[in-house]
């Protein structure tokens, strides 16, 4: 009948045109357990899909799919181009594995009319029935990599899969009602697996009719317990369910099929998506260039502050000007007679404390005070001797300063006071 899963929903035809007669009732019943809308699946019998499972060791992932498609038209017997395909990818210990379903342009335009005509819907998703029932194998059977045997008795054929670590391994289609074939057929399959399961899954209309206890009652009864799963007529179309919202996106044989008005406005999403990424990124762009701009002009805005602070501290007061100006204005109104604007004027004996330091320590000498005032830098201090301050002198007035200082001997040494200060000639 109907498997739900999240914006996904699964219709098995054969059970739900059962249960609800004309295709106007199936559409309806789906109106009302989805009034918001739902992304219809539907389910390919069997018996018009092909199955390969694909194993390409040692090939680069690129180089097998590329190889995939003439790989499979070896294994079929109709060309490749008469197909519809769907390829599911699997990364098995590393190397290249598919599981590929094909069905003929012709089978899937024939199905997808009767589907249509049953229900009155429109798929938008169309996988291969045996992909589903792996599905919900493996749900039922808690997720991870399971093996299991499953029996699918439909009204018009039954479907065997085996579902090995996980995949679907192999798919069998027998005439429904032969339960002999079935039998055989189960054998075949459990041949694949290196320890059997414990029992045969059944699922499908035909499970409510007892098939379980048929298939153990007989003379020719399985070596295994054959079981009936939960709800066996939605079991399919809750596996669809389930398969198509894991493949999302990527909907089987109807994914080439452009068709579907969801399919079209998929794309058309996707064009427009490629439209106006360009515009979002420029967009983006052009709004970080703008943050960036305005916490530059921030700055500037408070640098320009600062500089109109300081200008008006050097003039005294505050200035009419701003920037530059102000910082002219100030140069126009500096109180020279101030010590601390006097100290860092053109020609302060400030200028040459590096070289009396640096002849300093080449002496060993020691500088105990230092002091500024009124353009006369005064330093007191120690030496070895008298020559040290003669050195001193020296490096003044290569500096372009005059030194005079005063030497007194004490026992370790001489104590000496000098004062730096402009030359005569300079200060005229």
């Amino acid at each position: 009948m109907l498997g739900l899963d999240k914006k996904w929903i699964g219709v098995d035809a054969e059970t739900c045109a059962d249960a609800f007669g004309a295709s106007p009732c199936a559409a309806t019943q789906l109106s009302r357990v989805r009034p918001d809308g739902a992304r219809v699946a539907m389910a390919l019998p069997m018996d018009v899909v092909f199955f390969e499972k694909i194993d390409l060791p040692g090939m680069d992932w690129k180089v097998a799919e590329g190889l995939l498609p003439g790989k499979f038209d070896l294994k079929i017997p109709v060309p490749i181009e008469k197909c519809l395909g769907y390829t599911v990818p699997v990364r098995g210990a590393g190397e290249p594995l598919f599981l590929v379903f094909a069905v003929t342009k012709e089978s899937y335009e024939a199905r997808l009319r009767s589907f249509r005509a049953a229900t009155g819907l429109d798929p938008e998703a169309v996988f291969p029935a045996a992909a589903a029932l792996a599905e919900g194998c493996v749900r039922l059977l808690g997720g991870g990599k399971p093996n299991a045997l499953l029996l699918h008795a439909a009204a018009d054929q039954w479907t065997l899969i085996a579902v090995a670590d996980g995949l679907l391994s192999g798919v069998v289609t027998v005439e429904a009602g032969d339960i002999d074939s079935a039998r055989r057929n189960a054998k075949i399959l459990a041949m694949r697996f290196a320890s059997p399961p414990q029992r045969l899954l059944v699922s499908g209309p035909g499970a409510e009719e007892g098939l379980a206890d048929r298939l153990n009652e007989s003379a020719k009864a399985l070596p295994w317990r054959a079981e009936a799963v939960p709800e066996p007529t939605t079991f399919l179309a809750a596996g669809l369910a389930r398969l198509a919202a894991s493949r999302d996106g990527r909907n089987g044989f109807r994914e080439r099929d452009e068709r579907h008005p969801a399919t079209r406005l998929r794309k058309l999403r996707a064009c427009l998506l490629l439209g106006f990424t360009p515009l979002v990124l420029s967009a983006a762009a052009f709004a970080v260039a703008v943050h960036q701009y305005v916490r530059s002009a921030d700055r500037l805005a408070q640098w320009n502050g600062a500089l109109d602070r300081a200008a008006a501290r050097v003039a005294n007061g505050p200035l009419p000007q701003h920037g530059r100006a102000a910082v002219e204005r100030a140069k126009g109104l500096f109180d020279w007679r101030n010590p601390t604007i006097a100290a860092f004027a053109e020609g302060s004996p400030l200028d040459a404390l590096p070289a009396l330091f640096e002849a300093a320590a080449a002496r060993g000498m020691t500088f105990s005070s230092l002091s500024f005032a009124d353009g006369v830098l005064q330093i007191a201090g120690q030496g070895a001797v008298e020559a040290d301050v003669g050195v001193l002198r020296q490096a003044a007035e290569k500096a372009g300063y005059a030194l005079a200082a005063e030497a007194s001997e004490r026992g370790d040494g001489i104590g000496f006071s000098a004062t730096v200060s402009r030359r005569e000639g300079d200060a005229q």
